[in-house]
Formats: C-alpha cells, sequence, structure tokens
C-alpha cells in the first residue's frame, strides 16, 4: 500500500502478458501501484505466468484465453468475491471481463471488441457487449455504491480524446453511435476519473504501432477508469502514464491509474 495511505488503481492493456510480463513488474514497482487490471494477456488460465506474480509478493486473479483477449487482476492486496464474465457468461466465449471486491468497492475490469468496421460482423458484437453491460449495470449494480469499472473501452468519450476527431468520426472507436454507447453507459452514474482532474486535450492512452503515432502524438484515448460519485469523493488523484509506451517493445497501450482515499 502506498504510503500516503491512498489506493492506487490502474489499467493497463499490455498486448500479452508474455511478451510484456517485466514491463508490468517494473511498472508496478516504480509507480507503487496497488491494483492493476490487466486487458488482453492472450494466455489461457493454465499457462499464465502465477509463479512469477507469487515471487513478488503479488496476488493474481486470471480469466484468460490462448492467443487472444482475455483479463487479471493483479493485486498487492488480496481480493474477494471473483467472477468471470457477464452473468449470463462470457459474450462469444471470449474472456472478456472479471471482477472482484476490495473492502467495500466492486472492481470491473473489462476488455470491450474493438469492432473492426462499421460493417463487420465484430462490430455487432461489439454492440451486443455495451447491451450485455448497461443491462448489468441496471439490475446488479447501484450508483450510490461504491463502484469502478476500468479497461480498455475501445471508445473515446470525447472530441478532445482523439488526435482528429473529424478523422476520427468515421472510424471504430469515435464512431458517433459508439460515442452514444459509452454515454450512456457514463450516464448510469459514472465519473470519468481522468477528466475529474485534467481537462487537456492531447491525453491518449493508445497509439498505433504503425506511422510513428507515439512520437506525432496521433493517439486516442480508449482506456478509462469510471468511479460511481462515492469513489469520487474519495478520488485524489489520477493520470495517464506515457513512458511504458516508449520503452522496448511496449504495448501500444499505456497505464492510467486513479489514486482513492480508501
Amino acid at each position: 500500500m502506498t504510503q500516503s495511505k491512498t489506493l492506487k488503481v490502474a489499467s493497463w492493456n499490455v498486448n500479452s502478458i508474455r511478451a510484456r510480463l517485466q514491463h508490468v513488474l517494473d511498472w508496478m514497482a516504480s509507480s507503487d501501484t496497488d491494483i492493476l487490471c490487466i486487458q488482453e494477456t492472450k494466455v489461457d488460465n493454465d499457462s499464465f505466468p502465477y509463479d512469477v506474480f507469487e515471487l513478488n509478493n503479488l496476488h493474481v486473479y486470471v480469466h484468460g484465453q490462448k492467443s487472444y483477449h482475455g483479463v487479471c487482476i493483479v493485486s498487492k492486496v488480496p481480493l474477494t468475491d471473483i467472477q468471470t464474465g457477464f452473468p449470463s457468461g462470457d459474450l462469444n466465449e471470449q474472456k472478456r471481463v472479471i471482477s472482484a471486491t476490495y473492502k467495500d468497492m466492486r472492481i470491473v475490469n473489462m476488455y470491450v471488441p474493438q469492432g473492426e468496421s462499421a460493417e463487420s460482423p465484430k462490430f455487432v458484437m461489439k454492440e451486443e457487449f455495451y447491451s450485455l453491460l448497461q443491462s448489468w449495470l441496471e439490475t446488479t449494480f447501484n450508483p450510490s455504491e461504491k463502484v469502478l469499472m476500468c479497461g480498455d473501452f475501445n471508445i473515446a468519450p470525447e472530441a478532445r480524446d482523439v488526435y482528429d476527431p473529424v478523422a476520427c468520426a468515421k472510424k471504430c472507436m469515435f464512431m458517433p453511435i459508439e460515442v452514444e454507447w459509452l454515454q450512456r453507459f457514463m450516464a448510469w452514474g459514472f465519473k470519468d476519473s481522468f477528466r475529474l482532474f485534467n481537462n487537456e486535450d492531447g491525453q491518449y492512452s493508445w497509439w498505433d504501432y504503425r506511422l510513428g503515432s507515439v512520437n506525432r502524438n496521433k493517439g486516442c484515448r480508449i482506456d478509462q477508469i469510471f468511479i460511481t460519485e462515492p469513489l469520487a469523493e474519495l478520488a485524489k488523484n489520477a493520470g495517464i502514464d506515457k513512458a511504458p509506451r516508449t520503452w522496448e517493445r511496449p504495448s501500444d497501450h499505456t497505464p492510467i491509474w486513479v489514486e482513492l482515499a480508501l
């Protein structure tokens, strides 16, 4: 736990836990993160490197599959009530959701389908994922409770969250219909933790590997940590750490975080 007695919760799409294992360990240690929600582990449960995390005195909770998708939560503190998938199970058997409880806070870590294009069957699945998520919110959770939902949402919330709003509105991750899905999700009772402390544009969490996007800062803020009002009242700071995106063989995403006085 951090010396300031805050709980630091982070989210990071690592694009393969095997390829970025040392990155994860190094960043958790240097950033003093207490709970890290990871997306795109790309490894099944039996092949997950549990031993490495256990050697570093970390608890790990995994919901994975071979080569694709997969989510996990790495924590310095034990978590309880671990659940995987939606109440109805995994959408199309893809491992994209894991949830756990710390004290009286429910944490949900998710990797939303990217969608590919408006004409793709994957886009239909993305819409179905958001529909299932909305139904889950409305039937299971309460905005008056401490709920934190984070991960790779594969949608940027606002124009200031993409490098070119006009061009990006024609592509997956910022198409108007997608923004509507995300806005409906947020309207249930969520605050965007990053925007509680940062109002500037040009602040991104993902940059394409191609065309020198990271050096040109042609990115999108598609990774988020959403919190209900009871947690927003306890939030002390939030941010994006761009440094890991510049490391050798990086993920195309970088970590985001929030500090809570829990």
